[in-house]
């Protein structure tokens, strides 16, 4: 797998085309970049000037898998433009159906959906999968941050809200039983402004061997224990879960590294496999 280094400057507001041939640029509206061939974005910034660092992986067929981003701010600024679908390898045949590519995205099931999560959710809309407007995720939100967010889950008034938080809470040394009492005092805060939405709860999702060992509070085996209780206070509270990481576990129980980057995030071809489960669990 490939990786190159990409600069972005951007000094005008809304979205900007930009079409990259071999490593000459061909530019629409007022970006500087360099050295991307071949690969067209669809770039898009609120503020009037930024500049954005940012890492471009490609898998074996030379398609964008992942955009990493130097700084979550901007983190909805780039997708890929019309990627091609990816062959999955590595999956549970049963949850594939036995597909050899990625299920397309029922765009209009999720158009009264509102997700919420970190800097995993993000990239649901940073990759141009949904709208913006159906997103509330910001890199390290934790049950305690989201709960100073619920008006503007208010405000949305969606039908159908699907959470995924729990990463960062195990980093700050949370314990299990705390977190899944927390979050389902989050859940009934909103249920109280927003009584017929439909709430699920999407289950953490497993990391990486190396990650392991690099952040040992963030373990798969403390996952796991979260994602237990978790499930067992939603049974009692009558809220849904959907199990994710069940997609994303390889035959060790750990991240399936065709899957992810780093360990944590996921790569762009995972999100219509998410977002189709979601869709069928629902």
């Amino acid at each position: 797998m490939g990786q190159k280094r990409v600069h972005f400057r951007l000094t005008k507001r809304g979205k900007i085309v930009v079409t990259l041939v071999s490593t000459t640029l061909i530019l629409a509206g007022t970006v500087v970049l360099r050295e991307y061939p071949g690969i067209k974005f669809t770039l898009g910034i609120n503020s009037p000037s930024a500049v954005v660092n940012a890492s471009v992986e490609e898998d074996e067929q030379g398609t964008i898998d992942r955009v990493n981003f130097q700084d979550s701010y901007l983190a909805s600024i780039v997708r890929p433009y019309n990627p091609v679908k990816i062959p999955i390898t590595g999956m549970n045949t049963a949850v594939n159906d036995n597909k050899s590519t990625s299920p397309e995205i029922d765009e209009e099931f999720f158009n009264d959906a509102l997700f919420i999560g970190d800097s995993i959710t993000e990239g649901i809309s940073a990759y141009g999968i949904l709208d913006g407007a159906n997103i509330l995720a910001v890199k390290g939100l934790t049950i305690s941050k989201a709960e100073k967010e619920i008006e503007t889950i208010v405000k949305k008034h969606p039908a159908k809200i699907y959470i995924l938080l729990g990463s960062n809470d195990l980093l700050y040394g949370m314990d299990s039983e705390k977190f899944s009492s927390d979050y389902m005092e989050f859940i009934q805060h909103i249920k109280d402004k927003l009584p017929d939405t439909k709430i699920y709860i999407q289950s953490i999702f497993p990391v990486s061997k190396n990650v392991e060992g690099k952040k040992p509070l963030l373990s798969n085996s403390r996952i796991d224990e979260f994602n237990r209780d978790l499930r067992k206070k939603a049974e009692q509270q009558g809220v849904s879960f959907i199990d994710i990481s069940y997609l994303l576990k390889d035959e060790s129980g750990i991240m399936n590294k065709d899957f992810t980057s780093d360990g944590i995030h996921v790569k762009y071809k995972f999100y219509s496999i998410w977002l189709d489960w979601v869709k069928k669990n629902s």
